[in-house]
């Protein structure tokens, strides 16, 4: 098979550099690393250049315009087309050394199971799974069963490339991010993620203050956050999962600052929430009040 490791990176060649010796130093060399640098200064390139004079691992580098890690990751996956797995590692992360071979083992065992995306596992620093207590075992669910479940745990997307096909995330007007779930749940609509109990390797993790920053970027591009909430209500979401889900898209909308008119034409139609909107418009306000950030 043919793996190929995904990486969007702007502005942080300490980071990819860490990460590329990681990647060196796995016991299966056996794949191609995809850098796509989102518009980053010189230092990337000149980086990567020496990277690739190494010769430790295969390297493709392709420098694009600034547009945010969504597209980043989507012009990669335009790149690896013709290899049968991509997994998407983020240019902070740092790979255990048996990570390739562990994604192998996962594609031979998944490739012709109902499965198109496999979440595996991170840890932090110090080695401890970013995960609750409900995450046990390799489990097949949808998105919308794993969040009933109330089941928690941080990873890294791998897509199955004949499964995903032209499958990309959706790109906003005037936004540069969305939640690496919608790519996942679009991806998996005619089946299941193999969510993975096997580590892959570690993230810098910061107790405290990693759902501050999330939260800041989520306001700052409130249009991809409604189409998460939007895919997040299917059948197999439980009824506190959609008034959830309802009640953030509200807030989601006052902060995108449209009509709802406005809004459907960019293919967000506020109709299938629930009626919630006062809700939505008080956790708006809280929002504002904790984060600072007064509208879109």
């Amino acid at each position: 098979m043919k793996l190929a490791i995904l990486t969007a990176t702007y502005n942080h060649p300490t980071n990819l550099q860490e990460l590329y010796t990681t990647l060196k130093h796995q016991l299966d060399k056996e794949f191609t690393w995809f850098i796509v640098d989102d518009g980053s200064k010189p230092e990337t390139c000149d980086i990567v250049r020496e990277m690739i004079k190494e010769s430790a691992i295969n390297i493709q580098y392709e420098r694009k315009e600034n547009g945010g890690k969504s597209s980043a990751v989507n012009r990669g996956l335009d790149l690896v087309q013709e290899y049968n797995f991509v997994v998407i590692i983020d240019d902070d992360e740092h790979l255990y050394h048996d990570a390739t071979q562990t994604m192998k083992k996962y594609y031979d065992e998944y490739k012709d199971k109902p499965c198109s995306v496999i979440n595996f596992m991170r840890a932090d620093r110090n080695g401890i799974p970013l995960c609750n207590a409900n995450a046990i075992g390799d489990r097949l669910l949808s998105m919308q069963q794993h969040k009933a479940l109330k089941i928690h745990e941080d990873g890294y997307a791998a897509y199955f490339v004949n499964k995903l096909g032209d499958i990309r995330f959706p790109i906003f007007r005037g936004e540069k991010y969305i939640g690496p779930s919608v790519l996942m749940i679009l991806a998996s609509a005619n089946d299941c993620i193999l969510w993975s109990d096997a580590t892959l390797g570690t993230t810098e993790y910061l107790h405290g203050g990693i759902t501050q920053s999330g939260r800041k970027l989520r306001l700052k591009n409130p249009k991809g956050m409604i189409l998460h909430a939007m895919l997040m209500l299917n059948g197999e979401s439980n009824l506190r999962i959609k008034l959830g889900y309802s009640i953030h898209a509200y807030a989601y909308k006052h902060y995108a600052g449209l009509s709802r008119a406005e809004l459907k034409t960019e293919g967000l139609d506020m109709d299938k929430f629930f009626p919630v909107s006062i809700l939505g418009w008080a956790l708006a306000i809280a929002w504002r009040i904790k984060f600072g950030i007064v509208k879109y």
